[in-house]
């Protein structure tokens, strides 16, 4: 089995170099892919004390976190965010787990950064839509998403996913 074989050399790899960077993060990707959380955790919160400054791991450990940790995870993808802001997932993560935690307002604000800076993010627009959608304002949601498909430059299946949120709402 090929996760077994990479397993055991990152194991090898660990026990030659424990403070090495990227295999903790490789290990700790690896871990999450076979399900082992708590070793992936563990180890991505070593990537972050060997190098506080990790946007990559700050992120994947806010993703980790969400579920167990939603307070923690937030302030990690903050965290990420803060540290690598020309990463639109970040800034996307960060505004999801924000709304999540009921910060609206300064989860609408990211996501309206987001779509300014980075108008090629679908998931942001579409998100910024329900914002509004939830808010009960359909008119400002259906300008969103048709400002989307002037502004940005989508594949098609994005340029789908944002049509049908324009359609469902005729």
């Amino acid at each position: 089995d090929k996760k077994e074989l990479a397993l055991n050399r990152l194991y090898r790899a660990l026990e030659i170099d424990p403070e090495n960077e990227a295999t903790h993060l490789n290990f700790a990707m690896l871990m999450g892919e076979m399900g082992r959380l708590e070793e992936a955790e563990s180890s991505m919160r070593k990537v972050l004390e060997i190098n506080p400054a990790s946007a990559q791991a700050a992120y994947n450990l806010s993703v980790m976190l969400a579920e167990r940790k939603p307070e923690e995870s937030l302030e990690m993808s903050k965290k990420a965010m803060e540290l690598d802001p020309s990463q639109a997932k970040y800034a996307y993560t960060c505004a999801f787990y924000l709304i999540r935690a009921d910060q609206k307002v300064e989860g609408q604000t990211i996501l309206e950064e987001t779509t300014s800076q980075f108008p090629d993010y679908a998931d942001a627009w579409l998100l910024l839509g329900t914002v509004f959608e939830q808010k009960n304002d359909s008119i400002k949601a259906k300008t969103i998403y048709e400002k989307a498909l002037k502004t940005g430059s989508f594949g098609e299946e994005d340029q789908a996913r944002i049509q049908q949120k324009i359609d469902s709402m005729q």
